[in-house]
């Protein structure tokens, strides 16, 4: 059976048809409102004013989700059904479920109290449910650990601010970024690698990209050459994942920043020199330099008159180290 796709004019999927049967059509209002099937049912969403849906209605009924914050990556606490402890646990007419998750918070299996497994739930890479036993409970499947929510009726996954189906993998709607050549991709066809939690950038770019930020004043060695060809540090991270539409004021950015600087810091303790700089121009926030003394501290932190290490100006990294005073 043929099955036919059609978006509207602002790019997003309008229809899906099988054959001659619609067996989907969307409506719009910058979020999905509205789902109709065939029998004329109806699914209907609501949102607040920072596009993170509050309300649902579907063939199980009406739900109104509470969550810890008003942002679309805050954790849903409760939905009029369940009380949830986000990757943890729910709680329904007094009874407990636990959900036991793999390294992308995909709930695979769910026991009782007595650890008694209740049900199980395997999915491939991109989210397509393969098999389930028993009876598994609550819309946190495929990455539920991470806020995905899974719609039973229309079978999408709600990924932060957009819709997802697993079937196809691929988004209803175009990310805004319009980053890379398809911008309805699901973490750009390669799912294994990380996760998706805003809908609209994958998390591992943002980490590798803000690591790369941070660990750029490296000079160049002849390890670091065999590596990156050559090339600046942060230059071949973006090449090498493709990080033109980075969140750099994203979580994962900053989560990549600290970790950089907690590397920086390491290599510093094994070798001082490798932690200097001998690029001149604008680093960020957190940056360490090492400080005469033999301590390290936040570039932010280094004022006039201290003291440093560093190296002559003559573009030669292989001057010696010697000591000067900031000006």
């Amino acid at each position: 059976m043929t099955e036919t796709y059609t978006v509207d004019d602002g790019d997003k999927l309008s229809s899906i048809t099988q054959g001659s049967t619609t067996v989907k059509s969307y409506t719009y209002d910058g979020r999905v409102t509205s789902i109709v099937y065939p029998s004329s049912a109806t699914n209907s969403f609501t949102y607040n004013g920072l596009d993170t849906r509050v309300g649902k209605v579907d063939s199980a009924g009406t739900a109104a989700y509470r969550r810890d914050g008003a942002d679309v990556t805050n954790s849903v606490l409760s939905d009029g059904s369940a009380v949830y402890t986000p990757g943890v646990s729910q709680r329904r007419a007094g009874a407990t479920t636990y959900d036991l998750s793999d390294r992308l918070g995909t709930s695979t299996l769910q026991t009782s109290n007595a650890t008694t497994v209740t049900g199980s739930r395997s999915y491939d890479a991109f989210g397509v449910l393969l098999a389930s036993t028993g009876a598994p409970l609550g819309p946190f499947g495929f990455a539920g650990g991470t806020g995905y929510q899974e719609d039973s009726d229309s079978a999408l996954k709600l990924v932060g601010h957009r819709y997802y189906d697993s079937s196809t993998g691929r988004f209803l709607t175009r990310d805004k970024a319009k980053d890379g050549r398809n911008w309805y991709s699901y973490c750009e066809g390669n799912p294994l690698r990380g996760l998706d939690p805003t809908g609209f950038y994958d998390v591992v770019t943002d980490f590798m990209t803000g690591f790369g930020d941070t660990i750029w004043p490296f000079p160049q060695d002849p390890v670091q050459d065999l590596i990156t060809g050559g090339k600046p540090v942060l230059k071949w991270v973006r090449e090498k994942l493709g990080c033109d539409g980075v969140d750099e004021g994203g979580p994962a950015y900053g989560a990549g920043q600290t970790t950089g600087a907690v590397f920086n810091e390491a290599i510093m303790l094994i070798d001082p020199e490798k932690g200097l700089t001998t690029e001149t121009g604008c680093f960020t926030a957190g940056t360490l330099v090492r400080m005469a003394d033999g301590s390290a501290r936040p570039i932010e932190k280094v004022g006039v008159g201290d003291r440093v290490l560093t190296r002559s100006q003559n573009g030669d990294d292989a001057a010696p180290v010697e000591s000067g005073t900031v000006t």
